[in-house]
């Protein structure tokens, strides 16, 4: 359970209609994500790291034909984005003149209303020394209409990523120093890569388990390597050091991203 400081969700399967905020011509013919597990050390949230664990994140999407086109649905779902845009839009609004009473009011404020409150202390503690791990992933669309009698299947994989917090010198840490101004990531990511494959045949799988095995196999790993996919960008392995700005200063970027 949540309190006792361990989540864990399996099989989570993506809506089909998932990819209709984009307005494309695009669906999801089948996706799920494996595993997805949280772990918050409630009593050490001061020492140790809350880390987010995620697996097998499968999608299978496809051009929409003409034939399965309706136009209601279209239109339901366009309202339904701006609706969702302009309730945003309120949010933000509300936030900044909230922010603007608040500066205007707090002239004279305590010293004790200027620091941060022990829950935004935590919660900046958090988020500076979150980790994530992602494994297997496989992200492929299949397309059979764009150009008739030739199909084409263009896909991502991705073995692993993990991205922890570290010092100065990017050793892993623990950042318990509120005073710091840049944050610093570092990132291990292993064969990441994107394939266009011509004339190739649509997977066929019967169920969700046929389907996570299929593309479990299509994934570049140490001890696979899938001779099928012609790659547009061969399995790559790379740290990626990302140093993050806390600071309202736009002299320096808010985020600077390293690949090696």
């Amino acid at each position: 359970s949540v309190f006792s400081g361990n989540v864990v969700l399996e099989n989570l399967q993506l809506k089909k209609e998932a990819l209709a905020d984009l307005q494309l011509p695009i669906t999801i013919k089948e996706g799920f994500v494996g595993k997805i597990e949280l772990e918050v050390p409630w009593r050490a949230l001061g020492s140790k790291p809350a880390i987010a664990r995620v697996e097998k994140v499968y999608l299978i999407a496809t051009t929409v034909r003409p034939s399965d086109y309706d136009e209601k649905i279209f239109q339901k779902k366009a309202l339904e984005t701006k609706r969702r845009q302009l309730q945003m839009r309120e949010l933000f609004k509300s936030e900044d003149e909230n922010d603007k009473n608040a500066s205007a009011s707090s002239s004279s404020s305590s010293s004790k209303d200027q620091k941060k409150s022990y829950t935004s202390r935590m919660v900046q503690t958090i988020v500076d020394n979150f980790q994530i791990y992602v494994r297997k992933v496989h992200i492929r669309f299949e397309d059979e209409l764009s150009y008739p009698g030739h199909p084409f299947a263009l896909g991502i994989t991705m073995e692993s990523l993990h991205v922890q917090s570290t010092d100065a010198k990017w050793n892993p840490a623990f950042i318990k120093d509120q005073s710091e101004t840049i944050i610093h990531k570092l990132g291990v990511l292993k064969n990441l890569a994107v394939y266009w494959n011509a004339g190739e045949k649509f997977l066929k799988y019967d169920g969700a388990s046929q389907m996570d095995k299929t593309l479990t196999q299509l994934i570049h790993r140490e001890d696979n390597y899938v001779k099928s996919h012609s790659y547009i960008l061969q399995p790559v392995c790379s740290e990626v050091k990302i140093k993050q700005n806390k600071e309202d200063d736009f002299a320096i970027p808010k985020i600077m991203i390293d690949l090696i």
